[in-house]
């Protein structure tokens, strides 16, 4: 096990300089990738520096608790009301059959024209997607 770990590492590692070597050298354009390196120390000063970095970071894993705690709550709670009525669960059937033969993703514009962009559409899209039988 310890020796896939450092072959995968050994991996990224390459990839990573393979990476940085292609920019320096201009394979890589510039307005395509900045090097790997300048992007570590950007993302370096934006920590350390950038006075919206913090609450947006606690912004988003809030939103994410909530999610996860709706995705939670909602899809245990679908599952009982849905396994205590055997009539419900027969009249759901092809609903949920027909919810899994979509992928997800095809509905995203739908729940963009409904509830538009922002926490509101985050979270009902974790939700239903969490949340489902």
């Amino acid at each position: 096990m310890v020796r896939v770990r450092i072959l995968q590492l050994g991996f990224v590692c390459v990839v990573i300089a393979a990476l940085e070597l292609l920019c320096r050298i201009g394979i890589i354009d510039r307005f395509t990738m900045i090097p790997p390196s300048e992007m570590a120390g950007a993302l370096t000063r934006v920590v350390a520096t950038a006075p919206w970095f913090w609450p947006d970071v606690t912004y988003t894993l809030g939103n994410l608790a909530a999610a996860i705690g709706l995705s939670v709550l909602g899809g245990f709670l679908i599952g009982v009301v849905v396994h205590a009525i055997p009539r419900l669960r027969r009249v759901l059937d092809p609903i949920f059959t027909s919810y899994y033969a979509v992928p997800t993703f095809v509905l995203y514009p739908l729940l963009i024209v409904v509830f538009g962009i922002g926490p509101r559409h985050s979270l009902f899209w974790a939700h239903c997607s969490g949340s489902s039988p």
